[in-house]
């Protein structure tokens, strides 16, 4: 028999293209929030109080961005689409010390996705999968948790009270805001629809608050990211006074390479 195809879109990281936003996403940032927000209220009651939460956000940052956007209590996120290194001066740890020292806390938002180009290093080629065919990824957020807390456990650096927060399982297992559970349907809707107007491949979306069909194959030929160069980054840029935890030739490749002309020679 005939058999329409019609996807709807499933995916809580927000990283489907052209699509304003995938279901699940509005629910995990409001369930990250109350995460953030905990971590805060441990490390600021805490002498010298660290709070580090991971959150979901294999390839794209979005939930991690939204979530401490909406906290306004990061001082530091961290996401896949920026790479950033740990040691020296300009490192993360120094920063954190530097922040600690300045406020009394601090408080760390770091996506599962991040920092895997270093983790992944001196590992087998061979990348793991799991049944859904994602790549298996090495924990982030104990990695970090270990380092920071070796960092000051070190000579001549003042200890810390490290709270480590990872409510992946919480967040997805909670239930829908009302603004997500009104999109399904409204998605749900729009499949069928499309499936009696005889379209098949297709998946449906909103696009400008209008529901609207796509090619499977152009939806999944590659994950949507946080642009590092748009307003939602350097909105959270601007709230966290976070700055580039690299080294400023890195830092300086890096723009070149996403892009951004060399500047002439005087």
């Amino acid at each position: 028999y005939p058999c329409a195809v019609i996807g709807v879109p499933k995916s809580i990281d927000n990283d489907i293209l052209v699509i304003d936003r995938t279901f699940g996403f509005d629910t995990a940032c409001e369930e990250a929030v109350k995460a953030i927000n905990a971590a805060y209220v441990e490390s600021s009651s805490a002498f010298r109080g660290i709070g580090l939460v991971k959150l979901m956000g294999r390839q794209s940052g979005f939930i991690a961005v939204q979530s401490s956007l909406a906290s306004g209590e990061v001082d530091v996120c961290l996401i896949p689409e920026v790479s950033f290194d740990l040691e020296g001066k300009h490192g993360l740890l120094k920063y954190i010390e530097s922040t600690v020292e300045r406020k009394g806390n601090c408080v760390i938002v770091v996506a599962e996705g991040a920092f895997q180009d270093m983790l992944a290093r001196g590992m087998s080629d061979e990348t793991q999968k799991d049944a859904s065919g994602n790549p298996i990824l090495e924990d982030v957020g104990r990695y970090l948790r270990d380092r920071i807390k070796n960092y000051f456990n070190g000579q001549q650096r003042r200890k810390v009270d490290l709270k480590y927060i990872d409510p992946t399982y919480m967040i997805r297992a909670v239930q829908t805001s009302t603004s997500d559970k009104i999109y399904c349907w409204l998605l749900a809707s729009g499949a069928v629809h499309a499936a009696f107007a005889g379209f098949t491949g297709v998946t449906v979306g909103v696009v400008n608050t209008h529901a609207a069909y796509f090619p499977i194959d152009l939806i999944v030929s590659t994950a949507r990211t946080v642009d590092t160069r748009g307003k939602l980054w350097q909105r959270l840029l601007s709230a966290t006074n976070q700055p580039s935890f690299t080294l400023p030739e890195k830092a300086k490749q890096t723009k070149e390479s996403n892009g951004q002309p060399k500047k002439k020679a005087p």
